[in-house]
C-alpha cells in the first residue's frame, strides 16, 4: 500500500518484503523510526499523528511509533482477517487498519521511512477535518472494543 503522489520511494519495498519474511503479518512504514524521517510534514499535522499515535498505543497497548503514514505491506491471510473489518473511505483508513490489526491479533512490524516530497499532484488532506475523522476513527473503536 503506498501513495501515488511519488513521497514513498519505492526501492523501500525489498524491506517491506523482508520484514514480511521474518514472522510479521504485516509490515508499516515510520517516518519517526530511527532514520526515517518526512521531507512533507508541517508541525500542525505532525502534532495530531503524534496525539493520535499517543492515543491508539495507549488504549491498545500497542508500540507504533507513525499512525498516519499509508506506506505498508501485508501477508495474504492477513488481509482476508482484516477486510471484512474495515469501514473506513477515506485517510482515516490507515488508523483504521492499524487498530484493527491489533484487535485481531496480527504481529505489525515498523521499519524506518523516508516520506519524500510529493512529485505528483497536490494533497487532498485537510489536517482539520480529516484530523477530526481520525479522532472519530479512534474514540468508535474504543467505545466497540470487540471486532
Amino acid at each position: 500500500m503506498m501513495d501515488a503522489d511519488g513521497s514513498m520511494n519505492p526501492k523501500e519495498i525489498p524491506l517491506l518484503i523482508k520484514s514480511l519474511n521474518s514472522n510479521a503479518d504485516m509490515v508499516k512504514g515510520s517516518r519517526f523510526l530511527f532514520s526515517g524521517y518526512s521531507e512533507d510534514m508541517n508541525l500542525f499535522r505532525k502534532i495530531g499523528n503524534h496525539f493520535f499515535l499517543l492515543l491508539v498505543n495507549l488504549f491498545w497497548s500497542a508500540n507504533y511509533t507513525d499512525l498516519c503514514y499509508g506506506f505498508a505491506a501485508f501477508r495474504k491471510d492477513a488481509v482476508k482477517k482484516l477486510y471484512p473489518h474495515l469501514e473506513a473511505k477515506k485517510f482515516e483508513i490507515e488508523t483504521e487498519i492499524f487498530i484493527k490489526a491489533k484487535k485481531l491479533g496480527l504481529k505489525v512490524k515498523e521499519i524506518p521511512s523516508i516520506e519524500l516530497r510529493r512529485r505528483h499532484g497536490k494533497s487532498n488532506l485537510n489536517a482539520f477535518t480529516d484530523g477530526l475523522q481520525i479522532l472519530k476513527t479512534i474514540v468508535r473503536e474504543f467505545i466497540h472494543s470487540s471486532l
